[in-house]
């Protein structure tokens, strides 16, 4: 090999080895890739001694929150009832023989908890009493709530409602109530009535069926029967 290529060589394998000693050092700066902290969850249990909640957080801390409502405590779960990005906590209740009723409490800035009224204003202004929902199922996705109360144990008689969030809180968009029409007696045919108010741009429509119970094998059939059919069973 002639001096000219020995020189070439060399120097090309000097300048590869630098080549590389700047790319290992420099490495085009890649930033660090910053890990996102751990959400802070929280976890929610009754007391029974001493009838409150615990509440807790990932991050150690915990507070204590009264229960305010008459039943059983059934169940206790963390919901965002509020949409504001705060953990808040729901209590299931059992109520009488067959009967349930559902609460929630909210959480504030300063992870203090009160009690948050789904339903807009007291039944009774006077006494400034907000009630407990029926057993209700809480929807996130959909942002509603859906109750039901039973007027006896067989649920022929019951109610329903349908809240949605729209804006910062919760607005009745639909009620159902179901009760009996006329004498109820064993021989029967026993009618009932039924009647569907929807809600909308503060307005109302109320949609009324009648309906003629017949007995099946397993179960009752609810016929729709014509209002003057009903009416004979006030007779």
């Amino acid at each position: 090999m002639s001096r000219f290529l020995k020189i070439l060589t060399t120097t090309l394998a000097i300048s590869l080895i630098i080549y590389m000693i700047i790319r290992i050092t420099t490495h085009d700066a890649v930033a660090p890739v910053e890990v996102p902290k751990e959400e802070v969850k929280m976890a929610v249990s009754y007391n029974k001694s001493t009838d409150s909640f615990d509440v807790s957080w990932s991050d150690g801390k915990s507070t204590s929150v009264k229960n305010v409502y008459e039943g059983i405590v059934i169940n206790t779960s963390v919901v965002d009832i509020n949409f504001d990005g705060r953990s808040d906590f729901e209590v299931s209740y059992g109520i009488g023989a067959y009967n349930g009723g559902t609460a929630y409490f909210a959480q504030n800035e300063d992870k203090t908890f009160a009690e948050y009224h789904v339903v807009p204003k007291p039944l009774d202004p006077e006494l400034n009493y907000y009630p407990q929902l029926g057993f209700a199922t809480f929807n996130p996705q959909n942002r509603t709530i859906e109750t039901f109360y039973k007027g006896r144990g067989l649920g022929d008689i019951y109610y329903k409602a349908l809240y949605k969030f729209e804006g910062n809180s919760w607005a009745i968009s639909k009620t159902e109530r179901q009760d009996f029409f006329g004498e109820n007696t064993a021989e029967g045919p026993n009618y009932y009535i039924n009647e569907v108010v929807e809600f909308k741009d503060n307005k109302s429509a109320t949609t009324t069926t009648y309906l003629k119970v017949e007995a099946g094998d397993e179960e009752w059939n609810f016929v729709p029967v014509s209002k003057e059919e009903a009416l004979k069973s006030l007779k």
